[in-house]
């Protein structure tokens, strides 16, 4: 069998040793931690923590202890144990941080052999700002629920109080109108619109402007006291209104958009 040439052979070597040399220069400028482990997971050789975690330079058998909380190290344990026997290791656990405080490491890995064929490398990644963003994702979402339930309960509450408020308006024999700043009637009852029918002659539907619908005689001095009514002053009139003889008692009580009754 032909053997490859000397100068071949230190092409491919000067090739790997540049492969190797730009890996190692993209995870060392990286935010991922890079360690290097045993082939039993046993002692740890090196770890480059990327700022995230403790970085370590000598070999380590309390790896575990050192860098995974104790709530966790079951269950690395159990994924250790799986990726000895099948050759890949897929986990997120939480992590012990260079600042003290507790953060998330996603570990992909795959063995690297080295002549012996025992593994000689693990390649991690720290997740912990994806995880802390989906807590306060789901803070946030809680939040948004609960003032949801709150705002559909104000609604409920709402909703009854202006029912009653109608029931009581609509039961009464006095005619109620409630009319806005243009003096056009935005609701009333059926009292209010019984009165407008036998005075006038006219079906009330919402949306017309009241001192319209009464005679010209009438109209000015209706305009003026609704236009009280929406100062604000509380009083009440007692006058004639309408086409043929009859008398309708009106009074004005301060509201937001002007109430007649």
């Amino acid at each position: 069998t032909p053997k490859p040439s000397s100068a071949a052979s230190d092409v491919y070597k000067r090739q790997l040793r540049d492969s190797e040399q730009r890996l190692d220069a993209l995870v060392r400028s990286s935010s991922e931690v890079r360690f290097h482990i045993s082939a039993d997971w046993s002692q740890l050789h090196e770890l480059n923590g990327g700022n995230f975690i403790p970085d370590t330079q000598t070999t380590n058998t309390r790896w575990l202890e050192d860098y995974i909380p104790a709530e966790a190290r079951e269950m690395v344990r159990a994924e250790i144990a799986r990726a000895i026997e099948t050759g890949t290791y897929h986990i997120e656990h939480p992590v012990n941080r260079v600042d003290g405080t507790i953060g998330w490491a996603h570990v992909r890995a795959v063995p690297l052999f080295d002549a012996d064929g025992s593994v000689n490398s693990w390649l991690a990644s720290d997740i912990s700002a994806r995880k802390e963003a989906e807590a306060a994702l789901k803070a946030r979402e809680a939040q948004l629920r609960e003032l949801n339930a709150t705002l559909e309960q104000q609604v409920v509450e709402r909703t009854a109080k202006l029912r009653l408020f109608r029931d009581v308006i609509e039961a009464n024999a006095v005619p109620i109108c409630i009319f806005d700043t243009e003096c056009r009637q935005i609701a009333f009852n059926q009292a209010h619109a019984r009165a407008m029918q036998e005075l006038y002659g006219v079906t009330v539907q919402g949306g017309e402007v009241l001192p319209d619908l009464v005679t010209a005689e009438q109209r000015q001095g209706l305009h003026a006291y609704m236009q009280r009514a929406l100062r604000g002053e509380t009083f009440r009139v007692a006058a004639e209104y309408g086409q043929t003889n009859g008398c309708l008692l009106y009074t004005s009580d301060a509201a937001d958009e002007g109430l007649g009754v």
